[in-house]
């Protein structure tokens, strides 16, 4: 096959060219969307207890929750962030 491309060169850089366009014009035909809706299911729980310390908010209602919420079987990962003086 070699020999074939070598006794004609200019058959070999056509076949380049045909496959570099039919490469270019297959990327430029792709369907694609400019902005895709990405969804991030995600659940936010805040829990204001007035007077009460995070570690209390922890005790008595965020334990309770998240354990009510593993039941889920779509749970993936939880966080928590507690503050102080949680403006209300």
């Amino acid at each position: 096959m070699t020999e074939f491309f070598v006794g004609r060169f200019q058959m070999a850089i056509l076949l380049i060219l045909l496959i570099i366009g039919l490469g270019v014009s297959g990327i430029l035909l792709l369907p694609r969307e400019s902005l895709p809706e990405i969804v991030f299911p995600a659940i936010v729980v805040q829990t204001i207890y007035p007077g009460a310390s995070p570690e209390d908010v922890e005790d008595l209602i965020t334990d309770k929750i998240e354990s009510n919420l593993e039941t889920l079987k779509i749970w993936m990962k939880s966080s928590r962030i507690q503050v102080l003086d949680f403006p209300q």
